[in-house]
């Protein structure tokens, strides 16, 4: 038999989308119709190494393929490969192959409370960039969400304290400021969150 997989035009998906493959098998002998199984398989095309799908058996022997978000890791490219054999003639076995690249999205970085706020000076300040997310990873599997915090004055100076310090804030996601940590002003907080937190 020869085998053609079809799958999107573009060979190109994120981490996030599904992908839906079928392999469209025919025998070069016109009026000969057999009995044929389908065994797919993947292969990191960086690597050379092949990749174990999270799918049963039964998944992986079926004409069209399905794989479900997350399933092919970020900033990769995998070869997807249909294998057809005749029943009863092991001999009679041909591949078809799909090259599909799963694009890298950049980390999504969110403070709570949106881009500006105005806060009373006598009352705390809770920053807080847990809405925060690596797209490439799925949120279960996704590390705790560590950032760096920077906060620069209206002067793009580094903040101080009221007291005259160098204001210095955690690596938390969560950051609570009491009352009078900072004098009353402008004040710019970025928050830095690494790829693979969520």
């Amino acid at each position: 038999p020869t085998v053609a997989v079809g799958g999107p035009a573009t060979g190109v998906v994120t981490a996030s989308e599904a992908l839906a493959l079928e392999a469209s098998a025919s025998s070069p002998c016109q009026g000969v119709t057999a009995a044929l199984t389908y065994e797919w398989s993947a292969t990191d095309v960086d690597s050379g190494a092949a990749v174990a799908l999270a799918l049963s058996a039964r998944q992986l022997q079926m004409r069209a393929l399905y794989l479900p978000p997350f399933a092919l890791g970020a900033d990769r490219t995998y070869e997807l490969a249909a294998t057809v054999s005749v029943v009863g003639d092991a001999a009679l076995t041909t591949t078809g192959r799909y090259t599909v690249r799963v694009q890298p999205l950049a980390m999504a970085a969110r403070i709570e409370g949106g881009d500006e706020r105005d806060q009373a000076a006598d009352s705390p300040l809770h920053l807080d960039a847990s809405p925060s997310f690596d797209p490439n990873l799925p949120p279960t599997a996704a590390p705790p969400l560590h950032c760096t915090w920077r906060c620069l004055a209206a002067t793009d100076a580094p903040c101080v304290t009221a007291a005259g310090a160098a204001l210095s804030l955690p690596g938390n996601a969560s950051v609570p400021l009491q009352p009078g940590v900072l004098a009353p002003g402008a004040y710019v907080f970025t928050a830095n969150v690494p790829a693979g937190s969520h």
